[in-house]
């Protein structure tokens, strides 16, 4: 039995043809589009990235320094800083090792976290009495409502557009 030649596809460097769905090697929610404004834009695992390892050295930065205020504008105390801690490292720890759904998690969860803590620290500064020396500036608020906003924004809101329109376009 004769084999008949078969029509030759123009194939990709991926060794799919080209228009087949299968030559994406990432999934859809880690694939930035460009803004047609030319900028580019800081997605949600760089703000993680960025944004983790910030608070880690926070963190660091108020353990060695003790229980005394940053240049007396910040309060530094022991279970804040390990807070930064282990919040900054949770970021961090996603933005370079997590899954896209796990990363905007975490950023938004975090995110809802730091504005709780914002508007408490306005309200209640001792924090319940977790914290021995309370909040004394309102830029430990600031600091913390700005997070807060930022990780609900980035969790939750910033790329779900293009990811959306993406995915419908596979």
């Amino acid at each position: 039995m004769l084999s008949t030649p078969q029509p030759r596809v123009p194939v990709r460097a991926s060794g799919y043809p080209r228009g087949d769905a299968r030559r994406l090697t990432r999934p859809a929610a880690s694939i930035t589009l460009q803004p047609e404004s030319g900028r580019v834009g800081m997605d949600v695992r760089t703000y993680a990235k960025v944004v983790g390892v910030i608070i880690v050295l926070i963190g660091v930065g108020g353990l060695v320094l003790g229980e005394q205020s940053l240049l007396g504008v910040l309060n530094i105390d022991i279970a804040e800083d390990i807070v930064h801690l282990v919040t900054g490292g949770l970021m961090a720890a996603v933005g370079f090792r997590g899954s896209g759904s796990a990363v905007r998690s975490v950023v938004g969860g975090l995110g809802i976290v730091y504005l709780i803590v914002g508007v408490l620290g306005i309200f209640v500064p001792d924090m319940f009495g977790l914290l021995p020396s309370e909040y004394e500036t309102v830029l430990d608020n600031l600091i913390h409502l700005t997070l807060g906003v930022l990780g609900i924004v980035f969790g939750f809101f910033v790329g779900r557009r293009s990811d959306n329109r993406l995915a419908h376009e596979l």
